[in-house]
């Protein structure tokens, strides 16, 4: 299918969801029942109105999100198109206000049959979707039924438009007039459903045989996606099919009865469907959408759809005794009727029962659930009084406001009087010179200071380059002053991002200044022993340490031959005997990560396999040409976004790092080498070469 082609059905599409919105908000400012029940068949306009809104908000985020993935774009059109389908009588409304040549500029996009292409868009996102390799039989079947849907829909939206545009009477006899009255949509007798209804049945039958057939992987990612969609969209696929081929069909389906159990299970699965698509594609990654805020959009979506789903039986029960409001009472609680009421009702207070503990959920998935400030300032308090030194204070402190507030990094640096630097006990950051113009900064308010190196008029910018690079390292965005009894700062708490994404609140910075306050007691009191000839800490090995010049991140050296990467000071490689020349990097990152051998470069950047000191695993750790502070900031954020992509054919990224400056982005070590390793081995094969092109 051509790009013009797609581009115009979206526009038209666009333009008829807008003009059928406004023609929503006329019937519900007018208060005009009856032009509403004619075009809603006794079905309440609210339920078409949100079936409108939700899927064309899908649409959007799909069309925002997925411009690199064909499959969501697909999904896109196919969410737009079901909006415009709930949006064309409403134009209707607007006809009062509009004369001459505006008329037919109004009802023009409402006459097209546009939801002649479903099937059409459908089997396009069935054929990419889910990732198989397909051959033989199965990739005719595809080609075959996007051929097919082609014809069918353009057939159909040519007899449309020739039939609204060129009215065809019933008396006409020609060949061409009996062709079009067989396929427009207001015939009795029409054959418009039936084809499009057998066409989306075949399609989600496909998908659900290929989602068998697909990696395990993939058919774990697609679960929720396939199952959410077949069910949401089977219901009016199948309701379509027995009103094209049973007789008596229609009769029933507009009978009180069926008219009743037909609003309550096809809408209400139609409604579905946006949702929990949605929510797939952004919380499973089921499709390649990216967004900027990725889990604060997740959290929103994930409590949305919970809410629905406990309003949905509630809803739907408001609207069955809505329509049936004239019957009697006997009447109404007779037969099927109570079984369906007690069927709502019982889904409705179950939903209602779980919802807090399924909010909880979330919040903990999320990690939004919230803090008892009172609570942790007690234990903190009664807990620091049995720490020893200051290392064990600085843990205490920095666990209980990670428990708190779950952040991406936290540290606490102490005072030491012997060189004047704010030295983190654990050597988790580079020490910090208490004489340098952020340390000023920090102390000249009680409040905690925020941090952002990106805005252009941030008073950080001023800050000299080796303040800068300090932040950056660290990835923080909240520095919290400890000031001791004598107004001096004898410690900061430096916290990075919250891993939720939510910038910090009131309340956040009204405990962590707390926190400080009583911290910067304990602290004093610790340095106050330390000063008067107690043992030495592991604080004072630090700060003999940076006083005799060894800096504990000191650059690394490799060797020039078989590039194994030594401590600084080794004299010569303990592998080949090699040469030693420095390296771009620590020997241990963070103290986090211990560099082992360069294992590639090339133009952008130096890869190295290291180990991951906590969890004894190997990593390769990318690093990247040297670039300012402000862009390292900028990288780690976009690292995280990268984090959301999951795909075979790319290694998963575990998190960033920053060294003096320079951003290290720490990436899933793969030991099968790289596509040119695997070429001078031997040649793929064809088989081989087809299926990682299209995984």
């Amino acid at each position: 299918m051509t790009t013009a082609l797609r581009r115009t059905l979206v526009a038209i599409a666009t333009i008829r969801i807008a003009l059928g919105l406004a023609g929503y908000a006329v019937l519900f400012a007018s208060g005009a029942d009856g032009p509403a029940s004619a075009w809603v068949a006794g079905r309440p306009m609210e339920l078409f109105l949100l079936n409108a809104l939700a899927y064309t908000i899908a649409a959007a985020i799909l069309f925002i999100g997925g411009r690199r993935d064909a499959r969501a774009l697909y999904l896109a059109i196919f969410f737009l198109l079901i909006g415009a389908i709930y949006s064309g009588e409403p134009v209707a409304s607007l006809l009062p206000f509009a004369s001459g040549w505006l008329a037919p500029f109004l009802t023009a996009p409402s006459k097209m049959a546009l939801d002649a292409f479903l099937p059409l868009f459908l089997w396009l996102f069935v054929r990419d979707f889910p990732e198989s390799l397909l051959a033989g039989a199965p990739r005719r079947v595809l080609r075959w039924g996007i051929r097919v849907s082609i014809a069918v829909g353009t057939t159909l939206f040519l007899a449309n438009l020739v039939a609204r545009f060129a009215p065809v009477h019933a008396h006409d006899s020609g060949l061409v007039p009996r062709l079009v009255r067989g396929f427009v949509r207001w015939e009795a007798t029409s054959l418009y459903y039936g084809p499009m209804a057998l066409l989306m049945i075949a399609a989600l039958c496909f998908m659900v045989w290929k989602g068998r057939a697909a990696r395990r992987d993939e058919r774990r990612r697609a679960g929720l996606f396939l199952f959410s969609l077949v069910l949401g969209l089977g219901p009016i696929v199948v309701e379509l099919a027995l009103e094209a081929t049973v007789p008596g069909y229609h009769e029933w389906s507009n009978s009180p009865v069926g008219h009743a159990i037909l609003s309550i299970f096809i809408f209400t699965g139609l409604l579905s469907v946006p949702f929990t698509t949605t929510y797939a594609v952004l919380v499973n990654q089921v499709l390649d959408v990216r967004l900027i805020l990725r889990k604060a959009l997740q959290y929103a979506l994930a409590r949305t759809t919970l809410a629905a789903a406990a309003a949905v039986p509630f809803i739907a029960l408001g609207l069955y005794v809505y329509a049936h409001r004239a019957e009697t009472i006997t009447g109404f609680l007779t037969g099927w009727r109570l079984a369906l009421l007690l069927l709502a009702a019982t889904c409705g207070v179950a939903a209602l029962l779980s919802r807090r503990r399924l909010l909880e959920g979330i919040d903990r998935r999320f990690f939004r659930e919230s803090f008892d400030a009172q609570k942790i300032l007690v234990q903190l308090v009664q807990r620091s009084r049995g720490a020893n030194d200051t290392v064990d204070l600085a843990a205490l402190f920095t666990s209980e406001i990670d428990r708190a507030l779950h952040l991406e990094s936290i540290a606490l640096l102490a005072l030491d009087s012997a060189t004047s630097m704010l030295v983190a006990p654990d050597g988790a950051v580079r020490p910090l010179d208490a004489s340098s113009k952020l340390a000023a900064m920090i102390a000249a308010g009680a409040d905690p200071l925020p941090v952002d190196l990106e805005a252009s008029r941030s008073p950080f910018a001023r800050l000299p380059l080796e303040d800068r690079v300090w932040i950056s390292d660290g990835g923080f965005r909240l520095l919290v002053p400890m000031i001791g009894s004598e107004g001096v700062l004898v410690g900061v708490i430096a916290l990075g991002e919250k891993k939720s994404e939510l910038p910090f609140q009131s309340e956040d910075r009204l405990l962590l200044s707390a926190v400080a306050a009583s911290g910067a007691l304990a602290l004093e009191n610790r340095l106050l022993r330390a000063s008067s000839g107690r043992s030495p800490s592991s604080q004072e090995g630090n700060s003999e340490a940076i006083a005799q010049g060894r800096a504990p991140d000191d650059a690394a050296v490799e060797c020039r031959f078989c590039m194994t990467v030594h401590v600084s000071g080794t004299a010569d490689c303990d592998t080949c005997r090699g040469p030693l020349v420095p390296a771009p990097i620590p020997y241990i990152l963070g103290g986090k990560f211990r560099f082992d051998r360069r294992i590639g470069s090339g133009g952008m950047g130096v890869v190295y396999r290291a180990v991951d000191l906590t969890l004894g695993r190997n990593v390769a750790i990318k690093t990247l040409p040297r670039i300012s502070p402000e862009n390292a900031m900028r990288l780690r954020r976009e690292a995280r976004a990268a984090a959301a992509v999951s795909h075979p054919n790319l290694a998963l990224i575990f998190g960033a790092e920053s060294w003096r400056g320079t951003p290290m982005l720490v990436f899933e070590y793969l030991e099968g080498g790289t596509l040119l390793d695997r070429l001078e081995h031997s040649p793929l094969s064809a088989t081989e070469a087809v299926a990682l092109g299209l995984v």
